[in-house]
């Protein structure tokens, strides 16, 4: 239930301390998002979240698959899940709490590209794997649009998140994966 809870509530952006500061929720929701944004901060919130913004997607050994989705979230990646990679990438932007989306990799992926296509507007990318990797990417792909690449992905599943760098910004995107 307290999961569950705190995705209500830093999914609609409640995500602020003391009951000062949300009078109309009352002291107990103060609280509670008090505690939802500490079970962010020490790594027990995005990853213990099983649900996502846009749904899970199966994603086989071969083929490419698009998925839309848009941008829109108020929760700092770097300060909820990560400030940077394995490769001391950066890992810029705001998005939702819990994921855009969760890719359910079937089998090992020899190399894998995960791309956001938002006609040319400034997204970022963070994934997380099925072990706690966390993989970063902002404008690797030479536009302002974000992407990872990545060799011998193991099968589970994998936490996305698409931000931008202001919260709050919708931007609707495509995201494109090609294992």
């Amino acid at each position: 239930m307290f999961r569950q809870y705190c995705s209500a509530i830093l999914g609609q952006n409640h995500l602020r301390w003391g009951a000062e500061t949300m009078p109309h929720l009352g002291w107990h929701c103060a609280i509670a998002s008090s505690l939802c944004t500490i079970a962010i901060v020490v790594g027990i919130g995005p990853r213990a979240i099983a649900n996502s913004n846009f749904g899970r997607v199966r994603i086989a050994a071969s083929g490419s698959q698009s998925i839309q989705g848009y941008t829109g979230g108020s929760v700092s990646l770097a300060a909820a899940i990560a400030p940077e990679d394995l490769q001391n990438r950066p890992c810029v932007g705001y998005a939702a709490a819990n994921p855009d989306h969760i890719l359910e990799l079937t089998g090992q992926a020899g190399q894998i590209t995960i791309e956001v296509n938002s006609n040319g507007n400034d997204t970022t990318l963070l994934v997380q794997s099925p072990d706690g990797t966390i993989y970063c990417g902002d404008d690797e792909g030479g536009g302002a649009d974000a992407l990872i690449q990545g060799r011998n992905w193991p099968p589970g599943d994998y936490n996305v998140w698409v931000g931008t760098f202001e919260p709050g910004v919708h931007y609707d995107y495509t995201l494109v994966v090609t294992p």
